[in-house]
């Protein structure tokens, strides 16, 4: 999600995207995950929130909850 609207972000051409539920579908990602995670991206690259973590384990604990059940590939 973060590379498709980093992407077309600095595409002049396009002004909209329609975009499914990442992960959704063969990841089996929980649909609230995949919607926290897809928001989070928004929020970052479009309305320009960047997260600033003082320490590392800031940041750990930032992406452990925009994946609490921690799926990285289960099949």
């Amino acid at each position: 999600m973060k590379a498709t609207l980093i992407k077309v972000k600095s595409h002049d051409k396009m002004s909209r995207i329609a975009i499914p539920g990442f992960c959704t579908g063969t990841g089996r990602m929980n649909n609230l995950i995949a919607a926290k995670q897809m928001f989070m991206a928004y929020k970052e690259i479009v309305l320009g929130e960047r997260m600033d973590f003082k320490e590392f384990g800031e940041a750990q604990k930032y992406h452990f909850g925009l994946n609490p059940e921690g799926m990285i590939w289960i099949h």
